[in-house]
């Protein structure tokens, strides 16, 4: 596998055997960001050893690159949750893409992050300067408007017994204090992120054959394909406008 980022690495104990574990890694190449899920089990002697068990199962599964995030637990969304991801961290990221475990989480926890971008896109609307960046909000609250309002339909009509409300932890910073250059290149930064969280959660949907109603295949599938587009139009405004050479912006940390 050709060098590239590896975003994220878990261990969990598999039920049958404590000394067995299952390692998970989310991998992604600089060149496009595909999102790969791979997945392994490996022998462990407890999950005291976690970190070394995190390295080693990186290895059995053959990824190289960059370690971005490598964070073994045992409850995946716990860990999370207890971490409490600054918005548009890796961590951030990774809480809000890694849940996906059916066709209705991936609906259900896609509109909340599609409203979110949406509700940002809106103060670059009203308040950015540049044409470009006026152009891209329209596109984004155009898109992902009609999108929500076709997976609010789908859920009505595929899971009508089922509560789709989620809880929901922002990813992006707050803008409304920002203006000029500020303000756009902190959307970008963020933006490119929050995009980021979309792409894996459409590749684990696809990758770990998820889909349960073929619309859904497209619909992730082209979701993934046009925000990949979208970040590398805002990696390539962050270089230009203001100088910004971090591939995936300089993701926000808060102390």
């Amino acid at each position: 596998m050709s060098p590239g980022k590896l975003f994220a690495a878990k261990t969990s104990e598999r039920q049958a055997n404590p000394r067995r574990l299952r390692a998970t890694a989310i991998f992604i190449p600089d060149a496009n960001f595909e999102c790969i899920v791979e997945s392994a089990d490996i022998e462990g002697s407890t999950m005291k050893n976690q970190q070394a068990v995190v390295l080693g199962a990186i290895a059995v599964l053959g990824l190289t690159g960059t370690l971005v995030l490598a964070r073994p637990f045992g409850n995946w969304r716990d860990h999370f949750m207890a971490q409490s991801p600054t918005p548009s961290s890796p961590t951030a990221t990774m809480q809000h893409s890694m849940p996906v475990s059916s066709e209705f989480d991936y609906l259900a926890q896609m509109i909340p992050h599609h409203q979110e971008a949406i509700a940002t896109a809106q103060i670059i609307l009203q308040r950015s300067r540049r044409p470009e960046m006026q152009a891209f909000a329209r596109q984004i609250i155009a898109v992902q408007s009609a999108e929500i309002e076709q997976m609010q339909d789908w859920l009505k009509t595929w899971y009508p017994d089922r509560d789709a409300s989620v809880t929901y932890q922002p990813m992006m910073r707050d803008l409304s204090q920002l203006e000029g250059d500020a303000l756009d290149q902190t959307f970008l930064q963020d933006m490119i992120g929050h995009h980021m969280g979309a792409v894996m959660m459409s590749q684990m949907l696809l990758n770990h054959n998820l889909v349960q109603h073929p619309p859904v295949q497209s619909f992730a599938q082209n979701i993934a394909t046009t925000q990949r587009q979208e970040i590398h139009q805002m990696q390539a405004w962050l270089l230009a406008w203001f100088g910004d050479r971090q591939p995936m912006g300089r993701m926000h940390h808060g102390s």
